[in-house]
């Protein structure tokens, strides 16, 4: 047995930098280590770190511009039923759907109580044009 390990050792120690070579460029399965992919992503988000950084602030940015259009489009719609207008039934499920874009796009914790109560209405006066059957219907002109 001392032996065997012997000629292991000696040949380990003989071609130690060739073992050391074919582990940068070959990946064993259980042991995922690559030291040249490493240090190449570790230099690519060196390099691009600062564009990171902006792309982010970008994308925080227009996630508050479509919450303020989401916002400004279900109030306007709330007050207009407030007003008495009515609605089709395609308007209402498009403010509907809208909820759920803004709700996605909303921090957690994050609360807006007169959004709250403006959606609130529009799904009582939703659910009431439902019972009733009482949503806008549009008529199609025949043609002629």
């Amino acid at each position: 047995m001392e032996k065997i390990l012997g000629v292991i050792g000696d040949w380990l120690g003989e071609n130690w930098g060739w073992i050391a070579l074919a582990g940068v460029f070959v990946d064993i399965s259980p042991i995922k280590f690559s030291p040249i992919t490493g240090m190449l992503k570790w230099i690519g988000r060196k390099l691009t770190g600062e564009i990171r950084e902006q792309i982010a602030a970008l994308r925080a940015d227009v996630d508050a511009q479509q919450k303020d259009q989401i916002r400004t489009t279900v109030l306007e719609f709330s007050n207009s039923l407030i007003y008495r207008a009515r609605h089709t039934k395609e308007e209402f499920d498009h403010v509907l759907e809208l909820d759920s874009k803004y709700h996605s796009l909303m921090k957690v914790g994050e609360k807006n109580s007169v959004y709250d109560s403006a959606i609130g209405f529009v799904r009582r006066v939703y659910d009431q044009c439902k019972e009733k059957g009482t949503f806008l219907e549009i008529p199609v002109e025949e043609k002629k």
